[in-house]
């Protein structure tokens, strides 16, 4: 291919442009075929959608979320595939295709997509989400397998709780209540299996918090926070992490690792959690001393102490207030969005549409439900996108509407509610006929454009035909006139035909002479 290209551009010089561009594309495959011995999968195909921009491309496209996720799904099957110790980019494409062909792989649903989801930890092993909240904190461990009176190990045997009053032995009843009633060996047996608990309550806990790419939120609840943060502030010995009674235990320990000797140093100054910031931002000295600090390395006097204190009561009253009375600087940008559609931007300053109000899916009857206006105007318009270019008088679209309704692309129901009068009325029109004799005829033209703001458009053009070479644009719609002028109404969709316009000229190059907002209410063909 690359000499073919050297031999076109030799012998036409005016196809050199075209001839570089292949070989520039060849050298960018031969750059990936190197790379891809260089790299793994998963790096690889990330250079390829970076490179090619590819997974912009296809989140500017229609349900371009859902395409993402497709693409990010991959990205999961390629870590996977390596994970498992398997190489080679032929290998993996060989098992996508037999993926494809014989399971579910998974695609993404648009259900999936910005969406909450709720579920236990164990379900969500071996998943990753953008933000998560870990509640509960506070659920206490269960302690079951402990709690009887009899425990068994399968290497230190069993332990069984002694009724000083049963026990056979003389030197029995003579034990301490604690030590006769839990003896020694029955709490090595405890120890052993509080161990093995608290190893895979961490663990749990370590699936839980690993699931986060971006945010964690650990959320925990007690009647006394205050209290419970001067108590747990202390040391993560292992005893306390064998015996901690939930989850907040531990964090709260590995947060304030120096809690122990601030609360000894203070000898009962308070601390709890306020704010955000470095970890040792967060702590602050909120009640007032029981008594003089004795002992220690540090020894705060309480005249330095209040003093302190005030001085952080005022910036903290400082930083309120800052935050309060914060305004952002770009308050103006978050009211364009980053991507809307035509309609979207045309509706944000003139809406003219009749509200409808929606039926629930789970609330219709399935046999003798009425459509709405708004459901009768979707079939209508879903009708003449369907129906053939050609020439139709009203048997004649009687009989593609019982074709289609046979074919089951309408209901009974639907059927019965297509308003054939009007779209009989548009074929018969002066500006269908002037359709049927263009050479060129697009309906239902998806399109993708940056405005001015450098927000993304997204939306569909009904139709649009070229004539002597320019553009006649055309915009069905369903919209009740009631008292109202139709050329007002029309009128209202002018800016959404300038977006229309704008992006036709750019996608094709070919001006639009004409713009026709065509009312099925009236019906009518009025020009904006």
């Amino acid at each position: 291919l690359t000499a073919a290209a050297e031999d076109v551009s030799e012998e036409d010089p005016a196809d050199a442009a075209l001839c570089e561009k292949v070989r520039c594309f060849l050298k960018k495959i031969d750059e990936w075929r190197e790379l891809s011995g260089l790299v793994g999968l998963e790096t690889l195909l990330g250079r390829l959608f970076d490179e090619t921009r590819y997974y912009t491309y296809v989140g500017a496209m229609p349900g371009g979320a859902v395409r993402q996720a497709n693409l990010d799904i991959l990205l999961e099957k390629a870590h996977s595939y390596e994970a498992a110790g398997r190489r080679g980019l032929h290998g993996f494409i060989e098992l996508m295709d037999s993926v494809r062909d014989n399971t579910n792989m998974g695609a993404a649903q648009a259900a999936s997509v910005d969406a909450v989801r709720v579920m236990s930890i164990h379900k969500s092993k071996g998943l990753e989400f953008p933000i998560v909240f870990i509640c509960g904190l506070t659920g206490q461990f269960s302690r079951a397998s402990t709690s009887g009176a009899v425990i068994l190990d399968s290497s230190l045997g069993i332990g069984l709780k002694i009724d000083r009053g049963f026990a056979l032995l003389p030197a029995l009843r003579e034990l301490p209540p604690a030590l006769a009633k839990n003896p020694l060996f029955r709490r090595a047996i405890e120890a052993k299996d509080k161990s093995k608990q608290a190893a895979e309550e961490m663990r749990v806990l370590y699936v839980a918090m690993t699931r986060a790419r971006e945010r964690l939120f650990l959320i925990g609840a007690k009647k006394n926070m205050a209290a419970a943060i001067k108590k747990e502030a202390s040391a993560l010995t292992d005893y306390r992490i064998m015996y901690a009674a939930d989850y907040l235990s531990w964090i709260l320990g590995a947060y304030f690792p120096l809690g122990l000797n601030l609360k000894n140093a203070s000898n009962g100054v308070s601390v709890q959690l306020c704010g955000e910031g470095r970890r040792g931002d967060t702590l602050r000295a909120v009640y007032t001393l029981s008594g003089a600090a004795e002992g220690g390395d540090v020894r705060l006097k309480k005249t330095k102490f209040e003093r302190w204190k005030a001085e952080a009561k005022l910036t903290e009253h400082s930083a309120v207030d800052e935050r309060l009375s914060f305004r952002y600087p770009f308050a103006a940008d978050t009211e364009t969005a980053a991507k809307a559609s035509a309609t979207a931007l045309t509706y944000g300053t003139e809406h003219i549409e009749e509200y409808v109000p929606a039926v629930p899916l789970f609330i219709k009857n399935e046999e003798g439900h009425v459509l709405t206006g708004a459901e009768r105007g979707t079939v209508t318009h879903r009708f003449i996108h369907l129906l053939p270019i050609g020439s139709f008088d009203g048997d004649g679209l009687r009989a593609q509407l019982e074709s289609m309704t046979e074919a089951g692309f309408f209901s009974a129901e639907e059927a019965a509610a297509v308003d054939l009068y009007a779209v009989e009325r548009l074929v018969s029109s002066r500006l269908y006929s002037r359709l049927l004799a263009s050479p060129f005829v697009r309906r239902e033209q998806e399109f993708s454009v940056l405005d001015e703001n450098g927000a993304l458009v997204q939306g569909i053009i009904d139709c649009f035909f070229i004539e002597d070479g320019e553009i006649v644009l055309i915009d069905y719609k369903t919209t009740s006139v009631r008292n109202r002028e139709p050329e007002e109404v029309a009128a209202a969709y002018k800016g959404q035909l300038g977006l229309y316009q704008k992006a036709l000229e750019k996608l094709t190059g070919l001006p639009v002479k004409e713009r026709w907002v065509y009312l099925l209410a009236v019906p009518g063909g009025y020009r904006v």
